[in-house]
This record gives C-alpha cells, sequence and structure tokens, in this order.
C-alpha cells in the first residue's frame, strides 16, 4: 500500500479569470473545486493511474467533510483525523490570456498535539513492510519541524520505503532520517546543503552528495527546464515536454505519485524517470488541481528523452 500524508490539505479553488489585474474589478469566467494539498494529489493521480492509497492527514469540519466525500467517491482510501479547525481554501487564479497563474494559499488551523498524536497512531498502526509513506507538503500549524524525520525514522524502522517532498528546515531535517526519494527544487535543495549553487556542477555535486549520504533517490524538479534524476550508480537529465498549460499546481505531486507508482511495480530505474515525467507534463494540460488520466500520460511517455549525466 501507498500511504499520502498531508498535515495541511486544501480545497482548491480555481478560477479564470482573462486579463487578470491588480487594483480592478476582474470578472471570473469559470469557477472548479477540488480536493487539495500536496499528498492528496499524489494519491489522486495514483488513482488515475491505477494504483492504491491511502490518503491521512488532519481536515476540518465542513470544508474538511466536502474533501473527504470527494475522494470517497473516487474510490481512495481515507484515514484523516478530523478536527475542530475548518479546512483552509486556497484560491488558484488562472489567466490564459497572460498565461498566468497566481496562487493565494491560506496558512490552514492549528492541530492539537492530541491530533498530532492520533494521526502517528493511526498511521503507524497500518504502515508494514514494503509498504510506500509519502510525506508531502507542510506541517500544519501547532506542528515542529522535526515531525517529518521523526515520523520517517519510526516508518523505515517498520520496513516502509519513505518519500518526502517537503521544504525549508523540515526538508532539510527530514534528510537526516535517509529517506527512500526526495524531491526538491532548485532552491530547496540550496536550503539542504546552505550554498548557493551557481553551476550544474554544483547542483550535480550535492545531489551525489544525498545519495552517498543513504538516500537512494533525488529527483531535482527544475520546473520548465525539465528534471535530474540522481540513484546510486546512475543519473539522468530530463527535457520538460513542450504541452499547452492550463494549471501547474500539482505538477510535481504528478511527478512524485508516478515515480511512487513506479517503484511499486518495480519499474525500471528510466521507466521510472519517464513515467513521472509524463505524469508531470499531463498534469500541467488539465485545469486546477484535475488529474490527467492514465492513457493522456501514456501518450506522452514516448516523448520523454532522458541523457545520462556523466
Amino acid at each position: 500500500m501507498i500511504y499520502t500524508v498531508t498535515f495541511n490539505p486544501a480545497l482548491d479553488k480555481t478560477v479564470t479569470i482573462d486579463n487578470f489585474k491588480l487594483n480592478e474589478v476582474n470578472r471570473v469566467l469559470s469557477i472548479k473545486k477540488d480536493a487539495g494539498g500536496k499528498g492528496i494529489n499524489v494519491s489522486k493521480m495514483l488513482d488515475k493511474l491505477g494504483g492504491k492509497s491511502c490518503a491521512a492527514g488532519f481536515l476540518g469540519l465542513e470544508t474538511g467533510k466536502y474533501i473527504e466525500k470527494e475522494l470517497t467517491q473516487a474510490g481512495i482510501q481515507t484515514c484523516f483525523v478530523h478536527t475542530h479547525e475548518e479546512t483552509r481554501v486556497n484560491l488558484k487564479v488562472v489567466d490564459p490570456l497572460n498565461s498566468t497563474f497566481t496562487d493565494i494559499n491560506e496558512p490552514g488551523g492549528i492541530v492539537s498535539q492530541a491530533d498530532i498524536k492520533s494521526l502517528k497512531s493511526k498511521l503507524l498502526s497500518m504502515v508494514k513492510s514494503d509498504d510506500i509513506v509519502v510525506f508531502s507538503g507542510k506541517t500544519a500549524n501547532g506542528m515542529e519541524d522535526s515531525v517529518v524525520k521523526e515520523w520517517s525514522l519510526q516508518c523505515k524502522h517498520k520496513g516502509a520505503k519513505v518519500f518526502v517532498d517537503a521544504e525549508g528546515k523540515t526538508l532539510k531535517l527530514a534528510v537526516e532520517a535517509q529517506p527512500y526519494m526526495i524531491k526538491p527544487n532548485l532552491e530547496e535543495l540550496k536550503s539542504i546543503c546552505g550554498k548557493k549553487l551557481d553551476n550544474q556542477e554544483a547542483v550535480i555535486l550535492e545531489c551525489d552528495k544525498l545519495i552517498k549520504s543513504g538516500i537512494s533517490i533525488v529527483a531535482l524538479s527544475l520546473g520548465e527546464n525539465g528534471a535530474l534524476f540522481f540513484y546510486e550508480d546512475d543519473r539522468f537529465y530530463a527535457k520538460a515536454l513542450k504541452v499547452e498549460v492550463k494549471s501547474t499546481v500539482g505538477a510535481g505531486d504528478s511527478m512524485m505519485a508516478a515515480f511512487a507508482y513506479g517503484v511499486q511495480h518495480n519499474l525500471g530505474l528510466e521507466e521510472k524517470a519517464k513515467l513521472s515525467m509524463a505524469a508531470s507534463a499531463a498534469k500541467v494540460t488539465c485545469e486546477g488541481t484535475e488529474m490527467p488520466d492514465k492513457e493522456q500520460v501514456y501518450r506522452l511517455l514516448d516523448k520523454v528523452c532522458l541523457e545520462r549525466i556523466t
């Protein structure tokens, strides 16, 4: 089983506005609501690929009920702790005319120590050997930065593979737990190593160091410039595919989902990298946090080019 953990989920409300302008009245052309949060996006993409997952985390009040209902109707298993704080709503402003994507994200409510303990107990009671646990996104208000590191160590102790897509101090501490995979972007890599990384050689060196420290896979997201994939005995560069962009929200989560799917189904290193790039590219062709179907992903698979880094 793949478990996705979203400490700070959201209801993503995507509005489409032509020629969006500040300090003016803007007319909304369309509105779309989706269950959101990075780990939830991973579960949604896994479902589209034909994989099974269990989405865990914190949900609160009416917005939380809406999110859980949407996931349940999609056939995704859930294991949420329900809190007394309303789950946040994130506003995504898409301007097709100017090709801009603006995120206005709420911070989210505070979770209690009792809620944190409850979620930890639920998760660890389910996780077993050969499972995959994906920690994605920011921690909730009220949680320590070290929580992903601590929970990762406990999941690993039970024989699970841990994937981490976090940022800031949370990511830096999580790296110390030697997760199976991390998916930083360039800025997050800089925060891990504490260096500027002004050239490609410096970037490659730091990723190699992370592999040597005990992390099995580093997938470095370069946005519109593609991605770098590092393994113990191999490394690749993948160019980003040129597709029509409707929403960039969830592209990285789709990459993580495809990689987890590939690991679960014992795909080869190059197959996993290609599938993750195809899933990410297919995602941005969809509106809001809507995920592409399996056919959309596989239509792009043959277009992914990998270059081995020597």
